[in-house]
């Protein structure tokens, strides 16, 4: 399992660098748009803080989805000769 554990480790971190450009990234323009009145405080708030920490979970949330290879080549079909 060690070649898929690599693979996944790699998967991980490319979602983890995702996660964090995604969150600096929202809360840039957040931090934008309060001065400028496009945005209320209260909303900056709940978006910056609860919405991207469900954005960030949901996008981890695809690792779970990551199967390893079964080992050995089964494949759970049964050939006759």
């Amino acid at each position: 399992k060690l070649p898929y554990l690599y693979d996944l480790s790699h998967t991980a971190n490319g979602v983890i660098r995702q996660n964090i450009w995604a969150s600096l990234g929202v809360k840039a323009l957040l931090a934008v748009g309060v001065p400028i009145g496009l945005v209320s405080v209260a909303v900056a708030v709940v978006v910056g803080d609860m919405g991207m920490s469900l954005g960030v979970t949901g996008n981890a949330m695809r690792l779970s989805r990551i199967a390893p290879e079964r080992m050995g080549g089964e494949t759970g079909q049964e050939t006759s000769a």
